[in-house]
């Protein structure tokens, strides 16, 4: 968990300045007017291809969070601004050490040139592991081994006269299979959303996939969820499905939405929670305008018309694991390229945590047993940095970081020189197990005591 106490706009500033980077103000303006909503998408999910580099985008993101709390902005998505304002807030507490490692010019550039999100941060993430030794290691040298065509670790550290080396693996936010079925998903209940448009009737559905939704028949679940709406519910070895009825509400003070408070208070949902995802089809009444006269949309409604919510989940297992799976493949290249330095080797990888399906240890140990009956074992070192990106009810930002550390036989060092990347590394009476790490109180409990 990490706590910011700095000035927002300092910070913005002399990111501007040290990285050469400003976004456009114009582009800047027509984001915070609704013009530009696909702008911080992760492309994954979105059919729109990026017209600006991965670290611009970061920069509006966190510049939304700036205007949101000074109260001018009309169109704002707190889910993403979360990521960029607190990787870029924690990215400035790390400047006075970049000074420190050799071979950073370049790594930068490789940065303000990025255009994907997953580009983008598989660069940060290998900053951020040589900041932190940086940091940990003030005497050694440091130095990014310049990039040829035999692969080769990205850090050299030299410390008391010894060597070193460091490998950083960043896991792409979602897999294949976790897009296709929320993909599926959303076009299931599409048809159910046109059907219940038509009759003007608003429902909340609750459903659960016992089956694959890649493998489910659109007429199958709209039959399903019309027969839900009539008997309260529909169960079916598939999916299952519970509805509730939803009111049209006048509300008494502007709600941000999508937010989690709004959504808490109107679906009882969070993210984090029992449900894998909310898809919201719906007309909502956003009529706060500021004087600006490019507004186009906002993001704060005061009244809310016809809805047909989906808060879905997947109940099976062998569907939860295509869900969730990590790319093993990544791993044991990271350790393929680490191999010729035998045991003086850190493999950092960095994945994160989807809050409603929880930890993966059972991933982390499949893997262990893979490396054991390849033989695998000539590696000193692997760590797992597992992040969890949240936003409270209150609208707070926090970032949790969980460090999974495995040890080969003939490690260089008895104790981890630095295990967490991004945080620092949690004081707990609690008996953490390999792979779940420990329970973290909400930021909301924590800065309201």
């Amino acid at each position: 968990m990490w706590l910011h106490d700095g000035d927002d706009h300092e910070i913005l500033s002399e990111l501007h300045t040290f990285f050469g980077v400003k976004p456009e103000q114009e582009i800047v303006s027509a984001y915070l007017n609704g013009y530009l909503p696909e702008l911080l998408i992760y492309e994954k999910l979105s059919p729109h291809q990026p017209h600006l580099t991965a670290l611009e985008r970061y920069l509006i993101g966190y510049e939304s969070f700036i205007k949101f709390n000074e109260k001018v902005t009309q169109y704002y998505d707190i889910f993403r601004a979360c990521r960029f304002t607190l990787l870029l807030q924690l990215f400035h507490q790390r400047l006075p050490f970049l000074k420190n490692i050799n071979g950073i010019d370049r790594k930068l550039e490789q940065l303000k040139c990025a255009k994907t999100f997953d580009e983008f941060e598989s660069i940060f993430f290998e900053v951020f592991v040589a900041t932190r030794y940086a940091q940990k290691l003030p005497t050694s040298k440091i130095t990014f081994i310049e990039e040829t065509s035999n692969k080769s670790p990205d850090l050299e550290i030299i410390e008391n006269g010894k060597s070193f080396f460091v490998e950083c693996k960043k896991i792409n936010r979602i897999n294949l299979d976790h897009i296709e079925i929320r993909d599926r998903v959303r076009v299931l209940h599409t048809k159910v959303s046109e059907w219940a448009r038509v009759n003007r009737i608003s429902f909340l559905f609750e459903v659960s996939f016992g089956a694959d939704p890649r493998k489910i028949d659109e007429a199958l679940y709209l039959k399903g969820c019309k027969e839900a709406c009539e008997k309260g519910v529909f169960r079916s070895e598939a999916f299952e499905v519970n509805v509730q009825r939803l009111v049209r509400a006048e509300l008494k003070d502007y709600k941000l939405n999508p937010s989690p408070g709004f959504f808490y208070e109107r679906y009882n949902y969070r993210d984090g929670g029992e449900w894998f995802g909310l898809l919201p089809f719906s007309e909502i009444s956003f009529k706060y305008f500021s004087e600006n006269t490019l507004s186009r949309a906002s993001s704060w409604i005061d009244e809310i018309g016809f809805e047909c919510i989906l808060k879905w989940k997947i109940s099976s297992p062998e569907v939860v694991h295509l869900y969730q799976k990590l790319n093993f493949n990544l791993i044991f290249d990271g350790l393929e390229q680490l191999k010729q330095f035998g045991n003086q080797t850190i493999l950092h990888v960095c994945f994160e945590r989807n809050g409603a399906i929880g930890h993966r240890r059972r991933y982390l140990l499949k893997l262990y047993e893979k490396m054991n009956e390849s033989k695998r074992d000539d590696f000193s070192w692997i760590v797992f940095n597992e992040l969890c990106f949240d936003v409270s009810l209150k609208g707070r930002f926090d970032l949790i970081e969980h460090s999974h550390p495995i040890s080969g036989p003939g490690r260089f060092s008895h104790q981890l020189i630095v295990e967490s990347i991004f945080t620092n590394p949690v004081t707990t009476d609690q008996n953490t197990e390999f792979g779940i790490g420990a329970s973290l109180p909400d930021i909301d409990d924590l800065l309201d005591e």
